[in-house]
């Protein structure tokens, strides 16, 4: 994450457990424009599984949660888990591992 990187609600641990892990383990430049201006969502968002008659309510899904680059909105998502937001735990039975 460069110059551009906040917390927009800098209160939040979730935020800044986001923004540690970002920080370890990227190389921080967005893929589509090479700028590091990031706002990192507080959500956590969840991706289901879908198949040929649709989405599967109450089925597995995969907690995520979403950068987005504030020059060309380029957005990468990361699981919740990996990143330390979410516990396994409190995912396994819903989704299984990252």
């Amino acid at each position: 994450m460069g110059d551009g990187d906040t917390c927009d609600d800098v209160g939040s641990d979730r935020l800044e457990t986001v923004k540690d892990h970002l920080l370890q383990k990227s190389k921080g430049k967005c893929p589509m424009c090479n700028e590091e201006k990031w706002y990192i969502d507080d959500d956590i968002y969840a991706a289901m599984g879908v198949t040929e008659k649709g989405v599967r309510l109450g089925g597995r899904h995969l907690p995520m949660m979403a950068t987005v680059c504030r020059n060309c909105g380029f957005v990468a998502w990361f699981s919740a888990v990996a990143v330390g937001v979410l516990a396994p735990e409190e995912e396994e039975g819903e989704g299984g591992k990252p």
